[in-house]
């Protein structure tokens, strides 16, 4: 019996092997439909069960039969791509020529402070010791402006010491100048002396809550510039601590360090 054909596009009956449906005039049988091919292969013995499900069936094994190698290439190229474009994790890791290049030095490990940072903390001890020009004469002075806060001062468990401030109204330590003399204070900053390290509780502690510190030895020298402008009247060592609050470095702590 001769194998009838159809135009799988408008249903008419074509000659076997004609290029085209003498009806619709379409391509008869389309060149290639691989899903349709499929469909028709895996469906043809169960197409009269339950015809929903095993549509679903045969388009969801279509769809991993074919895409699963598309995923597989997809998934080597992007790992591959991460692996070669991707920096190493130890790309931070130099090479070495000894042991001791590896070691940092203490005075390497505490050289983290910025120019701008070293200006800054030079200029708020500066500015400190010159607040207390009038400081006898006045009721009251702007010394405390270039201190901690009030609020980040009480919430330390650690109290800091203030012997600069208080050392000055000491007279045994800074003799009196009267204000015709022209009293004049300078804080002289010894800039090797100058670290991030902590040398005190109170330094250790505000560390401890994420606070950038700072620590340096200075010369306090009192003068009375009327009287002799070249030799101070008294001058005392101390180790100052300093913390960075809100951005701008401020004093904690002035501990008298000088040799008696």
């Amino acid at each position: 019996m001769k194998e009838k054909m159809y135009c799988v596009w408008c249903g008419n009956e074509v000659e076997t092997g004609a290029p085209k449906c003498a009806e619709c005039k379409k391509a008869v049988p389309p060149k290639e439909n691989l899903f349709l091919d499929f469909l028709l292969e895996h469906t043809k013995d169960s197409i009269k069960g339950k015809i929903e499900d095993s549509v679903y069936e045969t388009v969801k094994n279509f769809l991993l039969s074919h895409l699963y190698g598309v995923v597989v290439g997809l998934s080597l190229i992007v790992v591959a791509s991460v692996a070669v474009f991707s920096p190493s994790p130890y790309s931070h890791i130099e090479k070495v020529g000894s042991i001791d290049e590896a070691r940092a030095s203490s005075s390497q490990a505490a050289a983290v402070l910025s120019a701008e940072d070293k200006a800054a903390i030079e200029s708020c001890i500066t500015k400190y010791a010159a607040s207390l020009d009038s400081a006898r004469f006045m009721a009251g002075n702007d010394a405390y402006t270039y201190a901690i806060s009030d609020e980040l001062y009480y919430s330390l468990e650690n109290e800091a010491e203030y012997s600069l401030y208080y050392n000055y109204y000491d007279e045994e330590i800074f003799p009196y100048v009267r204000a015709e003399d022209m009293p004049s204070n300078v804080a002289e900053i010894h800039k090797n002396t100058l670290s991030t390290a902590s040398k005190t509780a109170i330094g250790a502690e505000l560390q401890t809550l994420g606070y950038e510190i700072a620590t340096a030895n200075i010369t306090h020298s009192l003068y009375a510039k009327n009287v002799d402008s070249q030799n101070p009247v008294a001058k005392r060592d101390y180790l100052v601590t300093f913390a960075k609050e809100n951005g701008q470095w401020l004093i904690v702590e002035t501990v008298d360090i000088s040799q008696n």
